[in-house]
């Protein structure tokens, strides 16, 4: 339902009544300075209602407003949004940043030689005064050139995305640009390391002043926050990283140092043998940070200190030399980041054998709060927003917010429930034990009987690649097949599973229907719409729970110790949970659509999940069998 309203800044003509609850919360949020946890399911138009409340109150108390989020589609949502916003209020005076990550905008040819090594070769490029774009942007007093200047403000004048920016700098730096307007700009569309990344928010906005006591944040798909703050304080190397660096050495005729490296890997070698040997049961080994530099120091003859030094050194010769690497400088900042002694942290070794033997150390960052806490301390206040950001005290916690100074608020789903079905098959568990081939069997089975049963496409996703590859085989084995089967891969690059994406969406007006079968948490199942009939139901097999790890257990001890033996719910129940709810919503995308959603395991139906499951997901059919469910969705769609 909808109601008339033209209320703050909001761009449209009717506001639904999600909308409007969301909105008075958010508006009570600013006001009191407050962080605002928003659960809210598709469809309700967070990005519109967020935007335009946060937009005039950051207009009339001059802040900045970052709207924060890891996904394209969602960069160019916001920009429709502040485009409409700024034409139907008139404000020909707002200023909108797009920004994605440096290497995105650099407009150098060979870009793809730089790997992983694109920070290192752009400071050296500038350093060295060869990248024109750079020269044409900064003049030597490091103000920007006359031409420049022009340019900027011709940005302020309309919104661009950062691809049109991109392709409008024929002659300077794109990233420069764009952080030159920042100082200016009333919204800063970005991604979550732009804020909670500390070195890149300095690189980003230092120049700018902008102080984080004056920043409004929305966080789109909020429920990412965790990991992605986790992966940005986490640090690795490994068996491959060390025989890099030893070629390095040797090339840079440094046979010291290349002896020290070769040593110092064959040691590792060793301890990665004598781990293996000690228990074979696994290939994770928890060790304590001293392990790793007591084999360093040992190695070199010298203190971790000192040899950081030399490799600094050979580092600098390396960048004299314009080598298309930046390993000896990396291993140094590794040394940094590994020797400093903080909480929230997890060091383990990784040990594969196949011809020989891989060994990977991590320093992994368990306790994402630790860094989260010090900027929801310091911005004006956030809102945080997604479709699974329940329960809220799990995210107040481990983000290191002051719970004291949250509101929350649960959205209801604004779409008709009649428009869809939901079904929990009670005859099957795909629990570890319980796997086998009849039940890879009965499974494939289940989605014969849903693909017969709907006349459109299907989405399967299930726990694993290994779990779905087993049901695949008696698919794909099957002698009549009059559908097209599509079938995520690992490590798929963004051109496959573009491919696989438009493959999809054709095959839903362009028969035969097609199945999609991919994995919950991969490429498909968060992030990527499929409106109208490009998918008419979707199917969730088992529960999707991360895989026990030593990572895992870790986790899940830190927690119960930090938050009263919350361990497991935080670290494995609740983000399972929360990732077969978002499978589950690539089904209904607007309030036309009409879908099927299926959950394949009995586990759902016991209370301790199922309570965590949607209230309106409370008149789930219950089936025990692949012909009753093949029974009850010929009825639903053919109402």
């Amino acid at each position: 339902m909808y109601i008339k309203t033209d209320p703050y800044f909001f761009p449209f003509d009717e506001l639904r009544y999600g909308q409007k609850k969301f909105i008075f919360a958010i508006n009570d949020a600013l006001e009191n300075k407050k962080d605002l946890l928003v659960h809210a399911p598709t469809g309700i138009g967070k990005t519109a209602a967020s935007i335009a409340s946060c937009l005039k109150f950051a207009i009339e108390k001059d802040k900045k407003l970052f709207f924060l989020t890891t996904r394209n589609t969602h960069h160019r949502i916001a920009i429709e949004t502040l485009c409409l916003i700024k034409k139907k209020k008139q404000l020909n005076n707002l200023v909108v940043l797009d920004l994605v990550g440096k290497k995105h905008l650099c407009k150098q040819t060979g870009l793809g030689l730089f790997g992983d090594n694109f920070n290192y070769h752009c400071s050296l490029l500038k350093k060295t005064k060869q990248c024109l774009f750079y020269k044409n942007t900064y003049n030597n007093m490091h103000e920007l050139t006359q031409d420049a200047k022009i340019f900027t403000n011709k940005l302020l004048e309309n919104i661009y995305s950062s691809q049109e920016v991109k392709e409008m700098c024929n002659a300077f730096c794109p990233y420069e640009i764009q952080t030159s307007v920042a100082k200016y700009a009333n919204v800063i569309i970005a991604d979550y390391f732009h804020l909670f990344d500390k070195d890149v928010f300095d690189s980003c906005f230092g120049k700018s002043g902008i102080k984080k006591q004056d920043i409004i944040l929305i966080a789109d798909e909020a429920h990412n926050l965790n990991s992605r703050i986790k992966s940005i304080y986490s640090i690795k190397f490994s068996s491959k990283f060390l025989k890099n660096i030893i070629e390095i050495c040797l090339k840079l005729k440094d046979n010291y140092l290349a002896n020290i490296f070769e040593k110092l890997y064959f040691a590792l070698l060793t301890e990665a043998d004598l781990m293996q040997k000690a228990n074979r049961n696994t290939c994770e080994f928890k060790i304590n940070k001293g392990f790793l530099i007591n084999i360093i120091e040992n190695t070199a003859g010298c203190d971790i200190c000192e040899f950081k030094i030399l490799v600094e050194k050979l580092g600098q010769l390396e960048m004299q030399k314009n080598e298309n690497s930046q390993y000896l400088i990396n291993f140094a900042e590794f040394i940094d980041k590994w020797k400093i002694d903080a909480d929230g942290f997890l060091y383990y070794a990784v040990l594969e054998k196949n011809k020989e033997m891989f060994f990977e150390y991590k320093k992994e960052c368990i306790d994402p709060g630790l860094f989260a806490k010090d900027i929801f301390s310091k911005i004006y206040c956030s809102i945080l927003m997604s479709a699974t950001l329940t329960p809220f005290d799990m995210h107040i916690s481990t983000l290191g917010m002051n719970k004291d100074n949250c509101a929350c608020l649960k959205l209801k789903s604004p779409f008709p429930k009649k428009n869809r079905t939901i079904i929990i098959a009670n005859n099957i568990t795909t629990k570890y034990a319980e796997r086998n081939n009849k039940l890879y069997q009965t499974i494939a089975d289940y989605i014969m009987s849903i693909k017969k049963s709907t006349n459109g496409n299907i989405a399967v996703f299930f726990p694993s690649y290994e779990f779905m590859n087993n049901c695949l085989y008696y698919i794909e084995n099957l002698e009549e097949r009059n559908f097209c089967l599509l079938t995520e891969q690992q490590n798929m690059t963004k051109h496959q599973k573009e491919h696989i994406y438009n493959l999809f969406k054709k095959s839903s007006y362009i028969h035969p229907f097609s199945i999609l079968a991919a994995v919950v948490g991969a490429n498909f199942s968060e992030g990527v719409d499929f409106p109208g009939d490009i998918v008419k139901a979707v199917c969730v097999v088992g529960i999707p729970f991360e895989k026990k790890t030593i990572e895992t257990d870790a986790t899940i001890d830190y927690y119960n110790k930090k938050f009263n033996y919350n361990g497991w719910n935080y670290a494995y129940i609740f983000p399972a949970i929360n990732r077969t709810i978002q499978a589950a919503g690539r089904c209904i995308r607007s309030e036309k659509d009409i879908g099927a959603i299926i959950l394949l395991d009995n586990r759902y139906l016991m209370s301790k999940y199922r309570t965590l499951l949607p209230k309106d997901w409370d008149d789930a059919n219950i089936v025990s069998s692949n012909y009753k469910i093949e029974e009850h969705l010929k009825k639903f769609f053919r109402r």
